[in-house]
């Protein structure tokens, strides 16, 4: 048997539990993980397909949509490959791969 992680959240207020799904809905093969939250409920961490090639991303979840960072950050020269945290304002830290290398990061939205 395979074991499939799906990033969640729990909602104290309404005690349910919301499956975040992953950036490829149609993968069978595909996980996730939340590895952050903040105070106003967005959520960060790492979906990724069983298919090696296409590697692990970072997400986004806010407002019952998981978006993939590396849509959100322009033309930023790194490949995103986790978020592991988020904080009230935003901001977001986790890994890139940039020119071969993993480097961390720091993203800051727009105001």
């Amino acid at each position: 048997m395979l074991f499939r992680s799906l990033a969640f959240v729990w909602s104290p207020g309404d005690a349910a539990i919301t499956n975040l799904g992953t950036l490829t809905p149609a993968d069978d093969a595909a996980y996730s993980q939340a590895l952050g939250i903040n105070n106003r409920g967005q959520v960060v961490g790492i979906s990724a397909s069983d298919t090696l090639s296409s590697g692990s991303r970072g997400f986004l979840y806010q407002n019952g949509q998981m978006m993939n960072l590396q849509d959100l950050v322009g033309d930023y020269p790194g490949t995103i490959v986790d978020a592991q945290d988020i904080n009230d304002l935003g901001e977001i830290t986790g890994q890139a791969v940039v020119d071969g290398a993993y480097v961390n990061f720091l993203a800051v939205p727009l105001r």
